[in-house]
């Protein structure tokens, strides 16, 4: 058991392909960190349940913390924008002394920006952006994959699975990319890709999107134009963002990280990189909640 005294306040960014938990003391000392596996409650429930479990496990065994009734756990998980998910969890019976969740994308503009107005551009294994004003919160896109995400892990993953069926069936060039894909998948015919791919999830099509950017590294022009595809999305949501008043942009998550060399150099001058990782916006709402309602039962619940 730790030698430091509660209470501990544990900050989780649930996303799309990893969950992400942090323990730390009441003075912001990290004890512990965890990471289990995809955690967006809107694709798959119990998925996500357990990930976040695994992830809070892995902490707390790193904290050396073995009871977690004592534990105030900030959450932001992909798939709270969407009402059915939120309102699943807003009846979940979690084994916590307080419980607070929010967005994936709230976490991360409060990181971002040091809890202070921002706006974010989330680009992981699915694909969004934020703002928050006065504590004013707007959103653009997150309605999930396949018919939104544009410019995602899944989006990129998904655009290069058809890039490669056009060419196995002689309709499109066979490049870098296609040759990439095949490689990775082991496939050789279009029906044995669309068969292995066909139930595929979104963290599975996401893992994809790598080889998009290594073909684009050597020049692959199918590659190179779906980042140019990626960046005019990106353009559009800056230009609402700007439109909307956000007075400072991020551009964070996994995919971002890679996107930003290809973006023109005004795109990479008003996009920012977040001050911290998304846990501790988790940490950081965790901390605001409790504060503004010191009362709230054990099942206490706050959403975005």
């Amino acid at each position: 058991m730790s030698l430091n005294k509660g209470p501990f306040f544990v900050g989780v960014d649930g996303g799309g392909s990893k969950c992400r938990a942090i323990v730390t003391d009441a003075n912001n000392n990290v004890l512990g960190r965890g990471i289990a596996g995809p955690a967006n409650i809107h694709q798959n429930w119990d998925q996500a349940i357990n990930a976040i479990h695994d992830a809070v496990d892995f902490a707390c065994a790193e904290a050396e913390l073995s009871d977690q009734s004592q534990l105030i756990v900030g959450m932001g998980l992909a798939g709270m924008n969407m009402p059915r998910a939120a309102e699943q969890m807003k009846s979940w019976v979690h084994p916590w002394l307080h419980m607070f969740v929010t967005t994936d994308l709230h976490i991360a503009c409060l990181a971002a920006h040091d809890d202070q107005n921002g706006a974010v551009i989330v680009l992981g294994t699915g694909s969004c952006a934020f703002s928050l004003k006065d504590g004013r919160q707007q959103s653009w896109g997150g309605y999930g994959f396949p018919f939104g995400d544009q410019a995602s892990g899944a989006w990129f993953g998904m655009r290069a699975i058809q890039q490669v069926l056009l060419a196995l069936d002689g309709l499109a060039p066979s490049g870098e990319l296609v040759a990439r894909v095949q490689h990775k998948l082991g496939v050789h015919s279009a029906t044995e890709l669309a068969d292995l791919m066909g139930a595929a999830r979104q963290s599975h099509v996401a893992l994809l999107a790598p080889l998009v950017f290594d073909a684009a590294d050597h020049g692959d022009v199918q590659a190179l134009a779906l980042l140019d595809e990626a960046q005019d999305y990106v353009k559009r949501l800056l230009a609402i963002l700007e439109k909307n008043n956000a007075c400072s942009v991020a551009l964070v998550g996994s995919v971002a990280e890679r996107l930003r060399n290809y973006l023109s150099i005004d795109l990479q001058r008003k996009l920012h990189k977040s001050k911290l990782a998304p846990e501790f916006g988790a940490l950081s709402y965790a901390h605001a909640c409790i504060d503004e309602l010191p009362q709230l039962p054990r099942s206490g619940f706050a959403g975005n």
